[in-house]
């Protein structure tokens, strides 16, 4: 369906900003992965209540993982644009 296909393409935003920007930065990352949840509203099923991302990196440490995903939402035009329209956020942990 088109949501999916909107979350698809907002997860391999995530990874290819999140991968690129550890390149350019010489970082250690050794794998990425992005979990893509949402929630319909309730009361508008042409809307999200609510859209996560939950990324976990390996290879570098936590400050260094959210920096990495910090990239990602500073700079992704489709993240920007879902945040416009409603609540959104991306998480980073660390394997």
């Amino acid at each position: 369906q088109a949501g999916e296909l909107l979350l698809a393409s907002l997860a391999s935003c995530g990874l290819g900003l999140v991968q690129k920007t550890a390149r350019e930065r010489e970082l250690p990352l050794k794998g990425a992965e992005v979990e893509v949840s949402f929630e319909r509203d309730p009361d508008d099923g042409t809307r999200y209540a609510a859209i996560r991302l939950a990324f976990v990196l390996e290879g570098v440490d936590l400050p260094t993982a959210r920096s990495l995903v910090d990239a990602f939402t500073g700079t992704c035009p489709i993240y920007n644009t879902l945040r416009r329209g409603g609540p959104i956020g991306a998480t980073a942990e660390i394997r």
